[in-house]
Order: C-alpha cells, then structure tokens, then sequence
C-alpha cells in the first residue's frame, strides 16, 4: 500500500525538476547558441547557419510553450489549459512552431548536401 502513495508523490517530484532543468538548460543552450550563430564570421556566411539560426530561435520560443505549460499541469497541479483561448493559442502556437522548427532544419540538411555536391550553385544566401 506504501508504494501506491508514494509512486505518484515521486514522479510528480520528477516532473518538476525535470521539467525546470529542461527548461534552464534548453533556454541557456539556445542562446548560446543564437550569440555563436549570429557572431561568428564564418557562421554569418552561410545559408544552412542561417537556417540553423531560424531552427535554434524557434526552438528557444517553444520552450516556454511545451514543457513549461506540461510541467505546471502535471507537477505543480496548475492547469492553464482550462482557459479556452490559452489552450487554442497553445495548440496553435505549439504546432506551427514545431513545423517551422522541422522545415528550417530539413532545409538546413538541403543546403548542406548542395553545397557538398556537384550542385553548389544552389546554395546561396
């Protein structure tokens, strides 16, 4: 009976440390990220850096969307999806941002085969 009680106390205890590490790290990451892309000479160049700059700000904006709301609903027991426009505007934001993330890096990988290959001429900011 002792584990029954205890399960749920542990992986809410889970959620919230996990979930605000998540969110730290990726916020800490992600801007390091932006400052070596938007920095460097080498990186201003490129297109795929360009890209890769898209994908790091997206992703960056969709850390406090995702885990963020995900952890105050299940670790702390504070639901913000009760609000109706909240919950469209997460949906909403929460999926366009993952499919502009997606397609900046799919292109990212485009522009990087083509400048690899015979077709150089193609990639080009």
């Amino acid at each position: 009976m002792d584990h029954l009680t205890t399960l749920p106390l542990i992986s809410k205890q889970i959620i919230m440390y996990c979930g605000m590490t998540i969110f730290i790290m990726g916020i800490i990451g992600g801007l390091l990220n932006i400052i070596i892309f938007t920095t460097l000479k080498t990186f201003r160049q490129t297109t795929c850096a360009f890209l890769l700059t898209i994908t790091t700000i997206v992703n960056v904006i969709t850390l406090p969307t995702t885990p963020v709301v995900f952890t105050l609903l299940q670790g702390f027991q504070i639901g913000l999806k009760n609000v109706s426009w909240f919950c469209k505007f997460h949906m909403f934001a929460s999926q366009w941002i993952i499919i502009i993330s997606l397609i900046s890096l799919c292109l990212a990988t485009i522009d990087q085969f083509l400048s690899m290959s015979s077709y150089r001429h193609w990639s080009n900011l």
